[in-house]
């Protein structure tokens, strides 16, 4: 798992050809966040969801797991808790599915907050818990880049 500011994101380059390339279209600015939704990029193992949400309890919300993408996560608006704990200490609520690269578990793990204008990447061993509310529930806008591994 990497937290860390949008500003220093150039930093990662070379961890994974993926990751480069969602670096690339991330610095190079023009992605837009009018449509909510899937957005495919020239390369078809990377692809960003825009999403825009109110955050929720943590007692709402589950851990998720991929096995076939790396999540980068980029608050754009808002400010939400995160949770990470590797998926090898989490208890399973969902078997893994595969059509939708997506398993739920349940436990305990570290939580931070993720500020406008930072990102999280989490790694396929990385279960996370992303969109909880901090005090309140707030709303916001970020990005999730799937990059495929």
């Amino acid at each position: 798992m990497i937290l860390d500011s949008i500003s220093n994101l150039s930093q990662y380059v070379g961890l994974h050809s993926g990751l480069d390339r969602a670096i690339q279209l991330i610095s190079q600015g023009g992605l837009s966040t009018d449509r909510l939704g899937k957005h495919e990029t020239e390369n078809s193992s990377v692809f960003y969801l825009v999403q825009s949400y109110e955050t929720k309890p943590m007692s709402e919300v589950s851990y998720e797991a991929h096995r076939r993408y790396i999540d980068l996560q980029w608050v754009i608006k808002g400010c939400e808790w995160m949770s990470c704990a590797p998926v090898d200490t989490l208890q399973t609520l969902t078997e893994y599915d595969e059509t939708h690269d997506i398993q739920f578990l349940s436990g305990d793990g570290n939580i931070f907050s993720v500020n406008e204008g930072q990102f999280a990447v989490f790694f396929p061993k990385d279960g996370h818990r992303p969109g909880t509310t901090i005090a309140t529930p707030e709303s916001v806008m970020k990005m999730v880049f799937k990059i495929e591994v």
